[in-house]
């Protein structure tokens, strides 16, 4: 059975997911909450820094008007 596009991202999104729920007790244990909460807040803003650089290729253009 081929793997499509979505089912790996999907796939691969619901296991880093499990990862950094698992990883939450462990990080709180060994450095408190205000230094997981940081570690945790780099995911947000390594997409919205990747969605930033993303948007201002000209392919982003098409795919938004419906053509890409």
């Amino acid at each position: 059975m081929p793997v499509t596009s979505p089912t790996a991202q999907l796939g691969l999104s619901y296991t880093l997911t499990s990862i950094g729920i698992a990883l939450v007790p462990i990080l709180v244990r060994v450095s408190g909450w205000l230094a997981t909460f940081a570690v945790l807040v780099l995911g947000p803003v390594v997409g919205i820094l990747a969605i930033r650089l993303l948007s201002r290729l000209s392919e982003a253009a098409r795919i938004v008007s419906g053509r890409g």
